[in-house]
């Protein structure tokens, strides 16, 4: 508990710290948090967003299946039509 806590605070420290973000995760996943250590660990990826901090017009568009592509397709196309009719 007081590692995860002092993970936490040092994050807020500095949120893009890559050795941070390890730190949180290793100290969920070693505390059985699994989902959300293995979501730290890859933070780098912005799981479960859909915009970037450092590129704030970007937009991402992500598989929910893998490998199956047509959700992304028709979100890109509905992204696009809307984009054109602004």
């Amino acid at each position: 508990d007081q590692a995860l806590a002092a993970a936490r605070r040092a994050l807020k420290i500095s949120p893009q710290n890559p050795i941070y973000h390890w730190t949180c995760a290793l100290v969920m996943l070693r505390a059985g948090q699994f989902r959300e250590g293995w979501n730290e660990y890859e933070w780098r990826w912005l799981m479960g967003r859909d915009d970037s901090p450092w590129y704030p017009s970007m937009r991402l568009f992500r598989q929910t299946t893998k490998g199956e592509w047509g959700g992304v397709v028709k979100e890109v196309r509905d992204a696009l039509g809307k984009a054109a009719k602004a």
